[in-house]
Formats: C-alpha cells, sequence, structure tokens
C-alpha cells in the first residue's frame, strides 16, 4: 500500500471534533482543505450504548435522580462500595468477583442488597478495581480515594470489551478491534492460518492497546506542529476489541477482510470496525498478492479496514481512509479521483479555494 505525504484533514461534524492527521504519501503535489464533511461512519450519537464503564461523581444528594448509585448503596466510613450492574438491563448482579489492585476482596451480595460490596479502610490514592462474573466480560477501571466512595461498574454481557478506564463519551469516534484468524503468504500467493489471537485473548488486547497507544493516541507527534492537534484530542475516541474465537474475522476476505454478520447487529455503533492480525509473511510486491491493508465502506455502523499488528505506518495510512475520508493520491494518471461532494484534495489551488467559497469553509486553509 503507498505511503502518504503531508496533509491534513480538519474537520467538525455537529458537535463532534473530527481533528487532524499527519499521513506519509511517497509524491503529492495536490493542495489541500480542512472542511467538514468528512468522517468515520457518520453514525448518530444516540446510538453510541451507555458507557459500559460509568464513572459516578461523588454522591452528595441522594435523592438526586440524576445518580447512577442505588439508594441502598451508600459507602462505608473511611472505606468503598463497589456496586455491579448488568450494562444492558441496569439491574444489580450478584456473585461478582471484586479484585482491589490485584488481591480478591471478595463477591458481591447474591441476596438482599444484590450487586454491592463493602470495602472498608481504603488508603488515599490512586487504585485499580476489576470485576469479573460468569457470562460477561471483565472490567477493569480506576478511582479515587477518598474522592469516589461509590463505584458504578457496568458489566456487558458477550463478546465486547470496553478499554476506556475513564468511560465513553457519546460524541467520540467508536474505534472497535476484531482479531483474525488468518494472514497471508505472499511468497505463497495463499491466505494462512494465524491462531495466535485466537488461542490467546491477553495476547490479542495486549496488540490492540500498543496499536493504540502508538498509533491514535500519539497522532499529535505526526501533525504538522503549523496545524496542531487540539491538546485534548485523545478524548475523542472511543476504543474497544471484540472477543468470540468461535467467530472469528478473516482478514483476506475480500479488499478489507469480513467479520460475521452477526457481529453488525451486536455493535451497531461501530464508527470503524479494525481486524487486526498478528503479521504479513513477506513482502506485498506486486498485484499478485493479497494487500496488506485496506478499507471498505459498506455503509452506516459497516465500515472495515484490515492492518497488521506489527506495522503502525500502514494502520495510521488506513486510519486516513477509514476515519477521515482521505484518498490515495499520485502523480500521473490513476484510478484515484477526488472525494464528493466534499473533497479534501484538488487538482489545484484555485479549485480548491473556489469550492471552499462555495461551501462556506476558509480558502486560506488550502495548502
Amino acid at each position: 500500500m503507498p505511503a502518504w505525504d503531508n496533509y491534513i484533514l480538519r474537520t467538525i461534524c455537529s458537535t463532534r471534533l473530527i481533528f487532524a492527521i499527519l499521513l506519509i504519501l511517497p509524491v503529492i503535489a495536490f493542495p489541500v482543505l480542512a472542511g467538514p464533511g468528512i468522517a468515520g461512519s457518520g453514525n448518530s450519537p444516540a446510538t453510541v450504548p451507555d458507557a459500559i464503564t460509568i464513572t459516578p461523581e461523588p454522591v452528595t444528594d441522594p435523592g438526586s435522580v440524576e445518580s447512577p448509585v442505588p439508594a441502598n448503596a451508600t459507602a462505608t466510613p473511611d472505606g468503598l462500595t463497589i456496586v455491579v450492574r448488568d450494562a444492558g438491563t441496569l439491574q444489580k448482579l450478584g456473585d461478582a468477583r471484586i479484585y482491589l489492585d490485584g488481591g480478591y476482596r471478595g463477591d458481591t451480595s447474591s441476596s438482599e442488597g444484590a450487586g454491592i460490596l463493602a470495602i472498608p479502610d481504603i488508603r488515599p490514592g490512586t487504585h485499580t478495581v476489576r470485576v469479573t462474573r460468569t457470562g460477561y466480560k471483565e472490567i477493569t477501571r480506576k478511582f479515587m480515594s477518598p474522592g469516589e466512595p461509590t463505584v458504578v461498574v457496568d458489566l456487558a454481557a458477550g463478546a465486547l470489551v470496553s478499554l476506556n478506564p475513564d468511560g465513553t463519551r457519546a460524541e467520540a469516534i467508536n474505534v472497535i478491534f476484531y482479531p483474525s484468524s488468518t494472514s497471508y503468504s505472499c511468497k505463497d500467493h495463499t491466505k494462512i492460518p494465524a491462531p495466535e489471537y485466537l488461542e490467546n485473548e491477553t495476547r490479542f488486547r495486549s496488540d490492540v492497546q500498543n496499536v493504540i497507544n502508538k498509533t491514535y493516541l500519539e497522532l499529535d507527534q505526526v501533525t504538522s506542529p503549523a496545524n496542531p492537534l487540539p491538546s485534548d484530542y485523545r478524548k475523542n475516541f472511543n476504543f474497544y476489541y471484540y472477543y468470540d474465537p468461535a467467530f472469528p474475522a478473516d482478514a483476506f476476505s475480500g479488499c478489507a477482510g469480513k467479520v460475521p454478520e452477526q457481529y453488525w447487529n451486536e455493535v451497531p455503533f461501530s464508527d470503524i470496525t479494525v481486524i487486526l492480525y498478528p503479521g504479513y509473511s513477506g513482502i506485498s510486491a506486486d498485484s499478485t498478492c493479497q494487500p496488506t491493508g485496506g478499507f471498505q465502506d459498506y455503509g452506516p455502523g459497516r465500515a472495515l479496514m484490515k492492518a497488521p499488528a506489527d506495522q503502525m505506518g500502514l494502520v495510521r495510512h488506513e486510519t486516513g481512509h477509514a476515519v477521515f475520508g482521505l484518498i490515495d493520491t499520485y502523480c500521473g494518471t490513476t484510478y484515484y479521483r477526488q472525494n464528493d461532494p466534499n473533497p479534501n484534495v484538488w487538482s489545484s489551488s484555485d479549485s480548491c479555494r473556489a469550492d471552499a467559497v462555495i461551501n462556506h469553509r476558509d480558502p486560506d486553509q488550502c495548502r
């Protein structure tokens, strides 16, 4: 796949901030305008589910209808009360195992006052609580003591795992990683098994987190200082992974891979689903080999991209297509075209400026 040169797309869609990204391309001589209208799947924020992990404010008014804390969940003196609920129904869950700072502290009650565990004598500072329960995905989050006397944790049933320790945001871009059971050998021109992720969820989660840390969370390091990202740009992402070894993705079925059909019903709020595979065998040097990465938009909520976990530059490249609507650009005659009705690449500075005026954008942003 070709790399990107230095250009940036900056866009604002409703109250949702879509920010600039610098992508590398070998040869580019086209003006670029940052403008609205280019985003992920275009899903309405209203379809984003409640946060899998809820970070409540300290409860100062037990009678407030806005409080997520059940009325009978009062914190013990100098201690912590943990409330565990089903993320879908918000019903309290008994028999959830609670680990505080790595040590087991007990199960939530399954009788009267179900779903609650009181832990006394919490020392001041930042702590980590991990909650597990059969039939649910475990979740880990941080909290402050004594700032948060009551912590509410919502467990998601099924295969979706939140990677947002501070909670999800309704207006953010939802990026979901899905493990592939396949890779590709360019030397042999054939698809090959890649069982690593299906046999080891910890390995998959580690690779996902590494990709997030070295790409999405470091976009400011590959962005032009002349047009820097907002200092808080990272809050505009929600990250998840989907893990069900019985129903893996296939990174090399079609241009951008394929996920099981039922996935789309379970995760309708996705802006982009990233099919991740461990690595590509050989170098994709000719058209007879399957591409290393790819992106395909199948409609609202059904945007797919694939990339290997060991090529961060390619992850950024495909993210430019998938999340920001950027296109590949090359000198000479190619099949690549500008995006309509909101292109980000023009054949001349004059056409860029003219389009900006027509669409009420700043023509001085053409560059």
